[in-house]
């Protein structure tokens, strides 16, 4: 009768915990046909410089807009074409005695704008698998070489990571649990704006973390850290991200992140602050 109990206790045990098992997702495109995203992103940023007894604040807004197309490939991966249509930023100078300042793709009154209108337009085609791998990085000469025609050739840029990930990279590779993280490896890279100044090095580091899921939404949201060298100034970035992605297509739908960052240079403490928002549509 003992043996009987404590059989019968073990099969309840094993059945609840298959009952109350956590279900798993896979988190990935999921596109059957051609389909074109465009995404709208809006952020404001200020920047907040404390020293010699002063304080400045520089806020800023950058608006852009990009198409994203998507072709399925035989393989299961897919072509994708990325193409910034717009792009603007504008910035208050006041406090430094030079108004507010405008750039727009738009514009070519003075030569910044004609830098951002240089890289407006230029399709970057590259490959990627169903959860976000670049199997083919896109080439960047045309880009490039835009940017330095409209820059009279002062504009050189070093070597850019081949692997710089334009795909999404919130998708986990694997099915996870509402609860479950993972981590979206480090990527260094590097750019040089002169041959004869420092390279701007770049590395960052992104946790995701899938929080919820509707019927119709995965909710996932992320910590990064972003590590800026610029000529030795060392600024290190501190964000939280929430992706809205699709369900039924894997794409995403919006997403919002907040980010800060704090470094000293020459006995000044200088402070960053960003908040960005996203949003797409799908054609």
């Amino acid at each position: 009768m003992k043996l009987k109990t404590t059989i019968c206790t073990l099969a309840l045990l094993a059945f609840a915990s298959s009952a109350f098992a956590q279900k798993k997702y896979d988190i990935k495109v999921n596109l059957k046909k051609e389909t074109t995203l465009t995404m709208t992103t809006k952020s404001e940023s200020t920047l907040d410089i404390n020293g010699m007894g002063q304080n400045i604040q520089l806020p800023m807004k950058n608006d852009m807009v990009t198409s994203i197309n998507y072709i399925p490939l035989k393989n299961g991966d897919y072509k994708v074409t990325y193409t910034t249509l717009k792009a603007e930023m504008t910035q208050d100078m006041s406090q430094m005695g030079a108004g507010i300042v405008k750039i727009s793709s738009e514009d070519e009154l003075n030569d910044q704008n004609k830098i951002l209108k240089a890289t407006i337009k230029i399709p970057l085609v590259f490959e990627m698998t169903q959860d976000g791998r670049i199997v083919k990085a896109p080439d960047f000469t045309e880009y490039f070489n835009k940017l330095k025609e409209a820059a009279n050739n002062n504009i050189s840029i070093d070597k850019v990571a081949s692997d710089i990930d334009f795909g999404n990279n919130m998708y986990p590779g694997k099915p996870v649990a509402v609860g479950e993280s993972w981590k979206f490896p480090s990527k260094d890279f590097k750019i040089r704006f002169n041959q004869e100044d420092k390279a701007i090095k770049f590395s960052n580091d992104m946790t995701f973390t899938l929080k919820d899921v509707t019927s119709d939404m995965y909710i996932i949201d992320a910590t990064i850290k972003l590590n800026t060298d610029i000529e030795g100034l060392d600024l290190l970035m501190n964000g939280t991200y929430t992706f809205y992605v699709d369900r039924n297509t894997g794409l995403m739908l919006k997403s919002e992140s907040k980010a800060e960052g704090q470094t000293e240079k020459d006995g000044m403490n200088i402070k960053v602050r960003q908040t960005t928002k996203l949003t797409t549509a799908i054609k």
